[in-house]
């Protein structure tokens, strides 16, 4: 910014690195967390899924009511 408003002011050119590798890698890290925290979700929520579909098939299975 100040390079845009002094025309005197030199960017160094490890500043200019830091200025695309900071934000890239900030993106990456963020879009990696959205990764792992879906995929972690979809996997609850398809175990989940799993343990309600086998309580609801064994409730459904007849039980035995004869006394022995």
């Amino acid at each position: 910014m100040l390079a845009i408003i002094h025309p005197g002011f030199a960017i160094p050119p490890f500043v200019q690195g830091l200025a695309v590798v900071v934000p890239s890698a900030a993106a990456a890290l963020i879009e990696a967390l959205h990764f792992v925290k879906t995929h972690n979700l979809e996997a609850n929520l398809l175990a989940a899924d799993h343990v309600v579909n086998q309580l609801v098939a064994n409730s459904n299975k007849p039980t035995d009511t004869s006394v022995a």
